[in-house]
């Protein structure tokens, strides 16, 4: 479910950021990271737990989760985006596109929610949420994302907001004596429409 992030500093390309500035329903807000972040990003990057969930888990430093945070979070820049999850005045997880492709119109999804605020509907009301604004404004085209086959959780929640299985992959993730498959799953635009740019 946790899709690792690919943290890339990206140069500045001034105000013209490639985003809006917030994605809100009636409970939650999707908003760009600021420098408050560091310390619950950088805790989430390291738990060995959150691990089994990427395929390509990495420790970060603080100094390195810093120049991330503090770098230009431009969608065509870094083909990147990593959004908080608010809920109240809690910050209840992350949700990132990633992979993204300006031409073809498809992007990657990954999600992250806190421990503590699991169970709750905030993973599918995020995904579902960004989901939305990225077919219906930016005319994206397809989502997708890649589930290793023993996350039970993830396969039953990205199934749940509409994705469909569309590829297995074998032995595609090295565990620590053994490969685990991976599930391909993607969601099209049913109403895709021209690109509107940002």
């Amino acid at each position: 479910m946790f899709k690792s992030y690919h943290l890339h500093n990206g140069s500045s390309v001034g105000e013209n950021s490639t985003f809006c500035k917030m994605i809100k329903s009636e409970r939650l807000h999707l908003r760009k990271i600021n420098s408050n972040d560091l310390d619950i990003l950088l805790k989430w990057e390291n738990d060995k737990i959150n691990h089994q969930f990427s395929d390509s888990p990495t420790y970060y430093t603080k100094e390195h989760m810093q120049a991330f945070v503090e770098s230009t979070q431009d969608l065509f820049v870094n083909n990147q985006l990593r959004l908080m999850i608010d809920f109240e005045k809690n910050i209840v997880g992350c949700i990132d596109l990633f992979e993204f492709d300006p031409f073809h119109l498809r992007a990657g999804v990954g999600i992250l929610i806190d421990r503590q605020f699991r169970k709750k509907g905030f993973a599918k009301e995020s995904i579902l949420l960004l989901e939305k604004y990225a077919f219906n404004s930016m005319g994206i085209n397809q989502l997708h994302c890649k589930i290793s086959s023993s996350n039970r959780g993830s396969v039953l929640l990205f199934e749940s907001c509409g994705f469909l299985k569309s590829g297995h992959l074998k032995s595609w993730i090295k565990r620590k004596n053994s490969f685990e498959d991976v599930l391909i799953y993607q969601k099209l635009n049913s109403k895709q429409q021209p690109f509107k740019g940002f």
